[in-house]
């Protein structure tokens, strides 16, 4: 059995930066899996060409079925102790990772490495010393920033996936990688943040936005129920270090500030229907009931998409040309 199994789930991501990414996997010892969910005939033959120098490698190929499948297709295979996620337009930062291996924990937590056309910075998991960590400190984290959020970045004790049966769930498009993180968060017994850089996140504003804009229901009802499912993790919880209330605040900020970003986005391409503009409406509304003390920007942002419509589209052009500058 080997350390560590890596799950690379690839959609007809662009050769250069495969490559990139598959060369940046330097322990020639771990296991690395590659999930070709349906991608073009070219993406295929690239990665078998790859795999027959790198005997660590395998490749799989499924019909289209989204990155859930591909993902929990690549944890079906593993066979390693701990198993980590790598976007194939992203590279691995392997150093920090092999050293953390030793450690007996269920979760480990790193930075990650931000890269944008602004430049590199460091995302960092947790505003908090390296060490042990609570499942308090780590539960008030997921439910409060984004920070954590995603799947990459962490080591996974493999036994741990498999004893709670925890997979991601293919009926979400946006917000399975919060609720895969923090099911495992739940079940486990041990917390490790190591505070160095062990991946590079090459980011842009076009995943999220390309998802909205081809399924802008569905992806409206995930933002919704992530953030019920966050109030009830939140009140299954016995809170000591952290204030219950200051939580429901940030989920609810989070929430306008997401379904404020979606309608404009849907405004600019013509896709906001007034069933929407009342779901997004609504839906902030509730949430900013649980709220206290809400920032003077999200204030606005729930007034415009409660009180004063007309003024969407004009910040939605704003936003947009931000959005350019900035990728």
């Amino acid at each position: 059995m080997t350390e560590l199994s890596i799950i690379i789930p690839i959609y007809n991501t662009p050769l250069a930066d495969l490559q990139r990414c598959f060369d940046s996997v330097t322990a020639d010892h771990w296991e690395v899996i590659l999930i070709d969910d349906g991608s073009e005939e070219q993406v295929g033959q690239f990665c078998q060409e790859y795999i027959q120098t790198h005997s660590q490698f395998q490749y799989y190929y499924q019909e289209n079925s989204g990155v859930s499948a591909a993902r929990n297709l690549g944890i079906q295979k593993a066979t390693g102790n701990y198993v980590t996620f790598l976007d194939a337009d992203d590279r691995l930062l392997c150093k920090p990772l092999e050293e953390a291996l030793v450690q007996a924990q269920d979760l480990i937590f790193f930075d990650i490495l931000l890269t944008q056309k602004s430049g590199d910075s460091t995302w960092s998991a947790f505003q908090a010393e390296a060490g042990q960590l609570t499942a308090e400190q780590v539960i008030y984290q997921l439910c409060t920033s984004a920070s954590i959020s995603g799947p990459v970045a962490k080591l996974y004790r493999r036994q741990l996936i498999l004893d709670h049966n925890i997979r991601f769930d293919p009926r979400f498009i946006t917000g399975e990688d919060w609720m895969f993180v923090c099911d495992c968060a739940i079940h486990s017994r041990s917390f490790l943040y190591v505070q160095q850089e062990a991946y590079q996140y090459y980011r842009t504003a076009a995943t999220s936005q390309g998802r909205l804009l081809r399924f802008p229901d569905t992806m409206l009802r995930n933002l919704v129920d992530r953030h019920n499912r966050k109030l009830e993790i939140m009140e299954s919880q016995i809170w000591e270090q952290y204030d219950p209330q200051v939580a429901q605040t940030l989920a609810a900020r989070e929430l306008i500030e997401n379904l404020f970003n979606a309608a404009a986005s849907l405004r600019l391409d013509k896709q906001l229907t007034n069933q929407r503009r009342t779901m997004i409406r609504r839906n902030a509304a509730k949430a900013a009931k649980l709220a206290d003390n809400l920032p003077r920007k999200t204030r606005t942002k729930l007034w415009v998409l409660g009180k004063f419509p007309a003024m969407l589209y004009p910040m939605a052009l704003l936003r947009s040309l931000y959005l350019k500058c900035k990728f």
